[in-house]
């Protein structure tokens, strides 16, 4: 907590604690509400600081319209990072700092993104690059070279994009940097690829549940074709999230969050999955813990995947992608409302119709078999 005082002289000043050592912002004759105001961006930036966060975007707003004077005291305190160091900082350093920052916060599979892109930054512009030295024409320069020197896909060379503003943006927030070079980067939304796309029929399901080499995986597979859980909600799902008597499964987290920033929903407990669970449980000695044992939080299962569902003989694209879509696509043609089972899958309906529910040509043909225009 950050507390402000007038002095007998009629300056004020603002205390607080950091690190438990306590520190003083003299602020000199100025009017109480402009003190307060400072108490009040001054207490966030110590919150700030303590998390290991970025400012809040308003203090970040502040703290680059404060005068030389009083940004001099806030640096002298070590609320903000002086001026002339943020312009020489290299590239690399920031990039390692944001990503170490991340590590509490995300998950895994997160941490691998933006460790991905942030060699990609590297690899483009030197670790050295002074971060306040990259233009706008600089990162136009890197987005074609994603996508013409390195060959990725448009969705790719967008996903990394997307990070690089990410980065970007933080660094206005710390005010290492004015504005982000990245503003001029627009239509960064994945496109939707119809070519690979793919629905896995209750048949081919079968051969891929054969093809599985352990209970374990077909308790995997079941989990990603029926509940349409994503990699890493499959490795962070234990038995006590399944309530068998209600036949209710309690996912946790959301896409990318840990602790107090996750989020938890609720789904059916689909007699498919019920199957694959219950026959991998009667082998566990112990019903505790995670569930699947074989893998750690963070690993990739896409690679497997692949294999077992090539093994079994099916034509298949984006492993764990494609079976949520599939679910997505099966539950509304059963007629659930959109708003239930986007629920159920943990993403909002506008993401269903752009990215998971597909054209089941087969439903077309029955229902245009169905109309009937003339008596």
């Amino acid at each position: 907590m950050a507390s402000i005082s007038c002095r007998k002289n009629g300056g004020f000043v603002v205390k607080f604690y950091d690190n438990r050592v306590s520190r003083t912002l003299y602020l000199g004759r100025i009017r109480k509400r402009v003190g307060e105001e400072i108490c009040r961006h001054v207490e966030r930036l110590v919150e700030a600081k303590h998390a290991g966060v970025s400012m809040a975007p308003e203090t970040a707003s502040w703290v680059g319209t404060v005068d030389d004077r009083l940004r001099s005291k806030l640096e002298r305190l070590g609320l903000i990072a002086e001026r002339d160091t943020a312009r020489v900082m290299r590239l690399d350093t920031f990039l390692k700092d944001y990503v170490s920052l991340k590590k509490g916060d995300v998950k895994k599979i997160t941490i691998r993104n933006l460790d991905q892109t942030s060699k990609k930054l590297m690899e483009f512009f030197g670790g050295s690059r002074q971060l306040s030295s990259i233009t706008v024409e600089d990162m136009r320069r890197f987005r074609e070279w994603l996508a013409n020197t390195k060959g990725f896909k448009p969705n790719t060379v967008k996903t990394h994009c997307r990070k690089a503003k990410q980065f970007f943006a933080d660094a206005v927030d710390r005010a290492l940097i004015d504005q982000t070079p990245c503003r001029q980067l627009r239509g960064l939304q994945d496109s939707r690829n119809r070519d690979r796309e793919r629905l896995m029929s209750i048949e081919d399901t079968a051969k891929v549940l054969e093809a599985c080499p352990t209970l374990e995986w077909k308790a995997i597979f079941s989990l990603a074709r029926f509940g349409g859980l994503r990699p890493s909600e499959i490795l962070d799902l234990e038995w006590r999230h399944i309530d068998w008597d209600q036949n209710i499964v309690t996912v946790p987290g959301a896409k990318g969050r840990l602790g107090s920033g996750s989020r938890i929903r609720k789904m059916p407990l689909f007699p498919e999955m019920l199957t694959a669970l219950t026959t991998l449980r009667d082998t566990r000695p112990i019903r505790s813990g995670r569930i699947v044992l074989g893998y750690s939080p963070g690993d990739n299962l896409a690679v497997q995947m692949m294999r077992i569902i090539e093994d079994a003989g099916v034509d298949w694209e984006r492993a764990f992608q494609n079976l949520r879509s599939t679910r997505s696509t099966e539950l509304a043609n059963m007629g659930i409302g959109i708003e239930k089972f986007c629920r159920w899958l943990g993403h909002s309906p506008k993401i269903a119709l752009e990215h998971y529910i597909q054209v089941d040509a087969r439903k077309d043909a029955e229902a245009a078999s169905s109309l009937k225009t003339m008596p």
